[in-house]
């Protein structure tokens, strides 16, 4: 018996995958029973909240066909088939008949216009406190009650209080001055872009509870320190982007202040969301919107246009000021859409190819990967598949999501958007705990590097640093000294320029070969690159003939055959 109907075969669905904006996509299906009398399509756009029907044709070999021409901007199309017969109709869904859940047709815009800087060399992310300090700061004068590390190899204060508080109010005194000094260290390992954690004023040493979002943070350096190390990071073709936090403030936020002291009476009042009836955990005598029930992190009312005037007019002091090229939207996923647009418009204006990049966790990125949004999101998806696949031996799980976000002979969801990937970041344990065996080290980075969109070091993991997120600050933020060059910086290096050599591993698409438990082979246009995670070799097919993938190895060749690149056997 033929099938009804199938999404990745050309005869029932043309073009395969997802549709460019504005294409015709050509549906068919093939019943199999004399008795219908007719057969709809079903869509309904995701972000438009529009629904639409489309009567499908029969045809002389038991088809019946249509097309559907998609929108003309980028879009979830959610389709099923709805049959009808003399005694009545029945929806054929995902699953087969009477089945609700439908077909994703996936529309993406391959003109639109993306910065090309973000991606050509390495993102590297610095957590400002505990990369460098050129000086013991002095931290009389300064916004909250922070204590100062003498020692630089102290461990970071990471517990509860006698209030059960963790309050992050011990600094090291990191400096912009101290990230300028190591310039050079970062052009040599192929940084194109630097990405710094908060640097505005706050009491704490993360800074992601911002007391003054046009203040740098003293204890960080002076204006003139960030204006010197812009400048020269431009020099070595080095971009710099920040982390905006606008989702919430700290309570040393000037405007929250205000409205703890003079409460109902404050003209801030609705800059937040606040109930003067209830109390809080700082005995306030009220009680406020909180990012994640944390009352140290103040929830910003963003439908309030005077709040969004007073971030915009702080992302305007920064560009116009220090020519900052990027921003890193802090839990983007929780940001007033509004405001987001708003934010875009600005930027495009001020800086035609600035780069915004959304932290989204868990959730379909589409919705934020629009005209008008962001450029990239944060690639969680990928991040967890990197390591869990090489863990369990399961090579299958990272297949399956370069598949379905951008594989040229796959669903392809994302396709034309360069995802911000990474193998670790300040918020979850580092790569070199993650992994159940450190050979699979440069595997993961090798991944990293060559899969499409945009790959991310954080500070120190470059040297094989390990740091369990259940450490807290000790180990996932902790103070580093700059370390000689091992045999992983050195990969990472190779790696780095491999990309700067073949624009395919920036720009080309995606294409799987061969798959196994404990392989993975895939083009990027014309450059061939496996992955053998297992201890035993395996023979794979390449353009070339077979080529030998030897155990616990990462290789990239060109199309005749030549290794440009190899790692096997890794040992830290």
């Amino acid at each position: 018996m033929s099938k009804i109907f199938d999404s990745r075969d050309t005869e029932y669905k043309s073009p395969f995958g997802a549709a460019v904006c504005g294409a015709t996509v050509r549906f068919a299906v093939r019943p199999g029973d004399e008795n219908v009398t007719g057969v709809t399509l079903l869509l309904r756009r995701e972000f438009a909240g529009t629904e639409q029907e489309v009567a499908l044709s029969p045809g002389d070999d038991g088809r019946w066909q249509g097309v559907y021409t998609a929108p003309e901007e980028p879009e979830l199309v959610w389709y099923a088939f709805r049959f009808s017969y003399p005694e009545g109709q029945r929806l054929y869904g995902l699953h087969g008949f009477d089945d609700q859940a439908r077909w994703q047709l996936t529309v993406y815009d391959d003109s639109r216009p993306t910065p090309a800087w973000f991606g050509r060399g390495i993102t590297y992310q610095i957590f400002p406190d505990r990369f460098c300090r050129t000086r013991v700061p002095d931290p009389a004068g300064m916004v909250g009650d922070r204590v100062v590390h003498q020692d630089w190899d102290d461990t970071p204060v990471w517990r509860p209080d006698a209030q059960g508080i963790i309050r992050n109010n011990d600094f090291f005194g990191g400096s912009l001055a101290g990230i300028t000094s190591r310039l050079d260290y970062l052009q040599s390992m192929g940084v194109g872009t630097l990405y710094l954690c908060p640097i505005f004023e706050s009491d704490s040493n993360h800074r992601y509870d911002t007391a003054d979002y046009r203040r740098i943070d003293p204890m960080l350096g002076t204006e003139e320190d960030f204006r010197t190390l812009c400048r020269e990071a431009g020099c070595r073709g080095i971009r710099v982007m920040l982390d905006g936090v606008f989702n919430h403030v700290g309570r040393d936020f000037w405007a929250f202040r205000d409205v703890v002291e003079k409460r109902e009476n404050s003209p801030y009042k609705d800059w937040f969301t606040v109930n003067f009836s209830l109390n809080n955990g700082f005995n306030d005598g009220l009680c406020y919107h909180a990012w994640e029930g944390c009352e140290d992190l103040v929830t910003l009312n963003l439908a309030n246009p005077e709040v969004r005037r007073c971030l915009l007019d702080a992302v305007r002091f920064w560009i116009e000021a220090f020519g900052i090229d990027g921003l890193r939207l802090d839990v983007a996923y929780c940001l007033n859409m509004d405001f987001m647009r708003e934010l875009r418009d600005l930027t495009a204006g001020l800086k035609p190819d600035f780069w915004l990049l959304g932290e989204v966790i868990k959730a379909n990125y589409r919705r934020w990967l629009r005209p008008g949004l962001v450029d990239s999101v944060t690639n969680y998806e990928c991040w967890k598949g990197l390591w869990s696949s090489c863990n369990t031996h399961n090579m299958f799980e990272i297949a399956h999501s370069f598949d379905r976000q951008f594989g040229e002979d796959g669903p392809g969801i994302y396709r034309g958007w360069p995802l911000y990937n990474f193998a670790d970041n300040h918020d979850v344990s580092r790569l070199a705990s993650k992994l159940k065996d450190s050979r699979h080290l440069p595997i993961v980075y090798t991944l990293l590097y060559t899969m499409p969109g945009i790959p991310s070091l954080y500070y120190g993991s470059e040297w094989g640093v390990p740091g369990h997120k259940s450490g807290g600050d000790g180990e996932l933020r902790c103070c580093l000294e700059l370390q000689p060059d091992n045999a992983l910086t050195d990969i990472l290096r190779r790696l780095a320029e491999l990309r700067s050599r073949y624009p395919a591993l920036v720009d080309a698409p995606y294409r799987r070969a061969e798959l196994g438990n404990e392989f993975l082979s895939f083009f990027r246009d014309n450059l061939f690159v496996a992955v053998n995670i297992g201890d035993t070799p395996v023979e794979l097919a390449a353009p070339f003939g077979h080529f030998a993938a030897a155990p616990f190895s990462a290789s990239v060749c060109e199309p005749d055959g030549r290794c440009v690149f190899s790692v096997e056997n890794f040992l830290l």
